[in-house]
């Protein structure tokens, strides 16, 4: 029998969330990548110190929990990832669905594009979308399939949430093209192959004895989820119709609202301590508001905006500088506002609280005491609790991925040849000009939610979001309203 490490899963990546989502993440590139010259650096990455890990196959324990079995080797038998490519003869841009793929433009858009538009360049019938699909099966945790055309390359990561957030994924892609340009003294120390770097930090902070009681835990532990579930059946019903739909702001509108925001704060800000907001607080805020605008709940609702960040800066004695931790090590800020605040006030307001609420929430102290309730059972924390029990009648959740700088991964190494005549091409040679998320839940999805994908070479900001058909109808003319 073959000699394998096997491993527990660290406390933030066994999650019954975790769990319950599957994701792919395709690349989009206006050049003629190598698939060969991008299997063989993927290959080269895996034997490179602990970076063997991210080839372990998942498996469930006597106990229930996700163990990792890692190969004592990786071959053609037993590869550390699977990779698969097609060559089609003819261009993406005379493909059917090239129409309805996502482009810049001049004004703030809603694409009538879903990634499921694709699924005809990028299906495969043993695509991995479920739990079951890893566990029961000598499939590695990387799933990866390159589409190349003459003018073109599509390439989607496919993975299960167990592996690796958002910042995970960043520093998997740069060191995968290090590796890709020669450069494997780039190559950052994987971080956390035995020891999981937030496993003590339920047992630090004090908590109320109500919380640590152990009925008190069981409620919560059931509770949440439970009403959570019951919520989501409750919208589903009434809203059956929903979609997931791209939206691109072009940067200028972005940084004029910025300015406008900046200048707002600097007239009712304190002496000596400048306002300060990103061009993503103010990008959020003003989606929210526009979220909130064409629902039209009643003014006195308590609406909840989650907004995740990344804990690994937040520790830096658990998370060393120079190194690279491929897992999860994120959670959520939250800020709870009525309707009528949010529609009342500018944009500069609400994006100043949701950085007050980032930068509070993301302290020491904070993310301590967050991660021991956790701990206790309640698998949501503070404003997603609040509005399981009904402190809150609206969720807004964002995953803000721009600091992981997608667009700016540079696969340049592995290019064979820029792609067909575009003179309107403004990327750099072997980066992205376009990023496709899909993600699969094991439950209904809740609404409201998506992500920033973060910031193209030509200033254009990306979104990707889950509302009801209805209310995209409605934002579709308020945008529609920005041309004039």
């Amino acid at each position: 029998m073959e000699l394998q490490t096997v491993i527990p899963l660290h406390s933030k990546d066994d999650t019954w969330m975790n769990r319950g989502i599957a994701l792919e993440f395709t690349l989009h590139f206006d050049d003629v990548l190598d698939p060969e010259h991008l299997r063989r650096s993927l290959e080269r990455l895996m034997e490179i110190g602990e970076w063997k890990k991210l080839g372990a196959r998942l498996r469930l324990n006597s106990t229930g929990g996700l163990e990792y079995h890692i190969p004592k080797q990786y071959d053609a038998k037993r590869p550390g990832f699977t990779f698969s490519t097609v060559k089609r003869d003819g261009c993406l841009n005379d493909e059917p669905c090239a129409s309805t793929l996502p482009r810049g433009t001049e004004f703030p858009t809603v694409f009538p594009f879903s990634a499921s538009d694709i699924d005809g360049l990028l299906y495969k019938s043993d695509s991995p979308r479920k739990l079951e699909d890893w566990i029961y099966t000598d499939r590695p945790q990387l799933d990866i399939h390159v589409v190349t055309f003459p003018d073109a390359t599509l390439v989607k990561l496919a993975w299960l949430h167990t592996l690796m957030d958002a910042s995970g994924r960043a520093s998997l892609l740069k060191a995968w093209t290090a590796v890709l340009r020669g450069r494997e003294d780039e190559v950052p120390p994987f971080h956390g192959f035995f020891e999981d770097p937030l496993a003590d930090l339920d047992a630090r902070p004090p908590l109320e004895w109500f919380v640590r009681s152990r009925w008190m835990v069981k409620i919560l532990q059931w509770l949440g989820p439970l009403l959570l579930i019951i919520r989501i059946i409750w919208e589903m019903v009434g809203y059956p119709k929903y979609e997931h739909r791209m939206v691109c702001i072009p940067g200028s509108v972005v940084s004029e609202m910025r300015e406008a925001a900046m200048e707002e704060l600097a007239v009712g800000g304190d002496e000596g301590k400048p306002p300060f907001v990103s061009e993503s607080d103010v990008l959020v805020a003003w989606w929210a508001q526009c979220i909130v605008r064409c629902i039209q709940p009643p003014v006195d609702k308590p609406i909840t905006l989650l907004n995740n960040f990344n804990i690994r800066s937040t520790f830096p004695e658990r998370f060393p500088q120079g190194t690279a931790y491929i897992g999860n090590a994120w959670l959520t800020a939250h800020a709870v506002l009525s309707s009528g605040l949010m529609l009342e006030r500018p944009i500069s307001y609400l994006a100043s609280k949701l950085r007050h609420s980032l930068l509070n929430q993301r302290s020491k102290q904070q993310v301590q005491a967050y991660m021991a309730v956790q701990e206790e059972g309640m698998n949501k924390a503070r404003g997603e609790i609040a509005s399981w029990i009904g402190l809150s009648d609206m969720l807004i959740h964002c995953s803000n991925w721009h600091q992981a700088r997608f667009f700016n991964v540079d696969f340049s190494s592995a290019v064979v040849s820029s792609g067909c005549a575009n003179e309107t091409k403004s990327h750099s040679l072997g980066k992205p000009s376009l990023i496709i998320p899909r993600t699969f839940y094991r439950w209904p999805m809740l609404l409201n939610l998506g992500s920033v994908i973060g910031k193209d070479a030509d200033g254009n900001w990306w979104l990707v979001w889950h509302l009801k058909k209805g209310v995209w109808r409605e934002i579709e003319r308020q945008l529609a309203s920005m041309r004039r």
